[in-house]
C-alpha cells in the first residue's frame, strides 16, 4: 500500500457524515410535504401549493361550433324545478321579473336568506319582494344618482358597481357608457362581511360587466362560488350585431372576442363548479338565465337530478 492511501473501510468511515447528512436532508424534505405532519394553520396553503390525492378532475371546455350550439345552451335545462316562484312582477312591466327556484335542494327559507343583486337602475321590484319574502337584500349600482343608504329594515344600497378590477372604469352599453366606481366580488363580499356565508341568491343585471364578473371570480376566486345556491344573470351576448353580421369591422361570432365563445367557455366552466340550468327566459335579445348549485353536481361526484 503506498504511503497516504486509505484503506476500503477507512473510506466508508470518512464518507459516513456525508451519507447520514445527505439521509437527514432527504427525510425532512418528505415530512415538510406531508399533510399530516404540517401545523393544521398552514394545512390549506399546503393543499392549494401540492394539490391534494383527492384533487378533481380538470374541467374540459369543449369548443364552439356554430351560434346555433350557442343558443341551443339555453334549450337544454339540467333541472327541472318543482317550485318556481317568480319575484319583482309588476304591471305593465315585465323587465324586473326574475326567477327563484324555492325547491328543497336549495334551502332558501323565508326570514333566513340574503341575496346579493348587482344592476339596479332605480327598478326595486325585484329586491322588494325578496325582502317581503324575508331576505338580507345588498343590492348595488354605480349609476344611479344615490349615496350608500339603507332603503328598509334588509334592504341596503351601495353606489358601487362589479368588475374584474377595483377603481373607475367605463361600463355600460351602446350610448350608456360612462366611468363609475367598481370592485372585485371578492372584495364586495369582504366589505359585506360574507367571504364566508352562504349567498342563497346572487343577481347580475349589469349590461356585459357580467362577463367581467365571470372572468374573474372563474379564474381568480372560484372558491366563492360555493357558497352560491342560485345565480340568476341577464346574459348580453351577441353585443353589436355578433352573429348578425360578420362583414367588417365586426370580427365575426366565433373570433376570439366574441361574447359567444366567451359565454360559452364560463357557462361549462359553471358546470364545473356544480351549476345546473333551471331556468332560461327570453328577453329582447338577451336571455335571463338562472342556475342552480349543489355539491352533487360538482366535476366528479356523482349525479342528482
Amino acid at each position: 500500500m503506498h504511503a497516504g492511501q486509505m484503506t476500503a473501510p477507512q473510506s466508508v468511515w470518512k464518507a459516513l457524515p456525508w451519507l447520514m447528512t445527505l439521509i437527514l436532508l432527504a427525510s425532512l424534505t418528505f415530512f415538510s410535504m406531508s399533510p399530516q405532519f404540517i401545523p393544521k394553520n398552514h394545512q390549506r396553503q399546503h393543499k392549494r401549493l401540492f394539490g391534494s390525492a383527492a384533487a378533481r378532475p380538470r374541467c374540459r371546455i369543449e369548443a364552439l361550433g356554430s351560434v346555433q350550439q350557442f343558443y341551443d345552451y339555453f334549450r337544454n335545462l339540467e333541472y327541472q324545478c318543482k317550485d318556481l316562484r317568480v319575484f319583482g312582477s309588476r304591471p305593465f312591466r315585465t323587465d324586473g321579473i326574475k326567477y327563484v327556484c324555492l325547491d328543497e335542494r336549495f334551502a332558501l327559507k323565508p326570514h333566513n336568506c340574503t341575496v346579493v343583486s348587482f344592476g339596479i337602475n332605480y327598478e326595486w321590484d325585484f329586491e322588494d319582494d325578496m325582502d317581503e319574502f324575508g331576505c338580507k337584500v345588498h343590492a348595488f349600482d354605480p349609476t344611479m344618482k344615490q349615496l350608500d343608504h339603507q332603503r328598509s329594515p334588509r334592504v341596503f344600497f351601495y353606489k358601487l358597481g362589479i368588475g374584474s378590477v377595483k377603481g373607475k372604469r367605463k361600463i355600460g352599453m351602446n350610448k350608456d357608457i360612462d366611468f363609475f366606481e367598481v370592485d372585485r366580488y371578492e372584495n364586495i363580499l369582504r366589505r359585506l362581511g360574507l367571504q364566508d356565508s352562504r349567498i342563497d341568491y346572487l343577481k347580475l343585471d349589469v349590461e356585459l360587466s357580467e362577463l367581467e364578473f365571470l372572468q374573474d371570480v372563474l379564474r381568480s376566486t372560484p372558491h366563492l362560488l360555493r357558497n352560491v345556491a342560485q345565480m340568476g344573470i341577464e346574459i348580453h351576448h351577441g353585443y353589436q350585431g355578433e352573429g348578425v353580421d360578420d362583414k367588417p369591422p365586426l370580427a365575426g361570432a366565433l373570433s376570439p372576442t366574441s361574447t359567444f365563445p366567451l359565454f360559452w367557455s364560463h357557462f361549462q366552466e359553471l358546470r364545473c363548479h356544480g351549476f345546473r340550468l333551471l331556468h332560461v327566459r327570453s328577453n329582447g335579445p338577451w336571455h335571463e338565465v338562472v342556475w342552480g348549485r349543489s355539491d352533487h353536481w360538482l366535476l366528479g361526484s356523482e349525479e342528482v337530478g
